[in-house]
């Protein structure tokens, strides 16, 4: 029985078809990380302007509601936002913080002084001055308070969802001579 010689493959045949087939694929590859850059940097875009769209609508000009509404889940959850460090939930959680604010103070103008973004999270840095006009907190000061903070948000879905806030709370208790805990 005659033996029949198994034909070789060349050396160069396999690592040229390996080129040929990465030359067709890699633009599909630029394209589709070209893509993914893209849907992050338009994620990150929507968490820094969600952020100063909230300081600017629910603080500066007081429209808590029209805020809330476009801006935040309705069972958001705020942590460490109340005076006494507890969590909120909601927009009528939110409220009582925004309710004792605005009772006590005029004039309250917040400043975004920095953000940062990764992913689903973006983190600001604000600064505000607030007037002590009103009785809410005891008799009015007439005193211009100042207050710094920082907040951070995770956001599902183009509303936020979470937010950890911290701000200088035995700072703004020492401005108005109250007691502190």
């Amino acid at each position: 029985m005659a033996m029949r010689a198994k034909k070789k493959a060349t050396p160069t045949a396999k690592p040229a078809a390996k080129r040929a087939v990465a030359k067709k694929t890699a633009p599909k590859r630029a394209a589709k990380k070209a893509a993914a850059k893209r849907a992050v940097k338009k994620e990150t875009i929507s968490g820094e302007k969600t952020l100063r769209r909230w300081f600017q609508t629910v603080w500066n000009e007081g429209r808590l509601e029209e805020g809330f509404a476009s801006l935040a889940h309705p069972d958001i959850v705020f942590h460490s936002v109340a005076m006494a460090g507890g969590p909120l939930i909601g927009l009528e959680g939110f409220r009582e913080l925004h309710t004792a604010i605005n009772n006590a103070f005029s004039g309250l103008r917040f400043t975004i002084d920095d953000v940062l973004e990764a992913g689903d999270k973006a983190a600001v840095r604000w600064s505000a001055t607030l007037d002590h006009t009103k009785d809410g907190l005891g008799p009015a000061t007439g005193k211009t308070v100042t207050l710094s903070g920082m907040a951070f948000i995770r956001m599902k879905d183009g509303k936020v969802v979470e937010t950890w806030d911290e701000w200088s709370r035995m700072g703004f208790l020492k401005q108005l001579n109250l007691a502190i805990p």
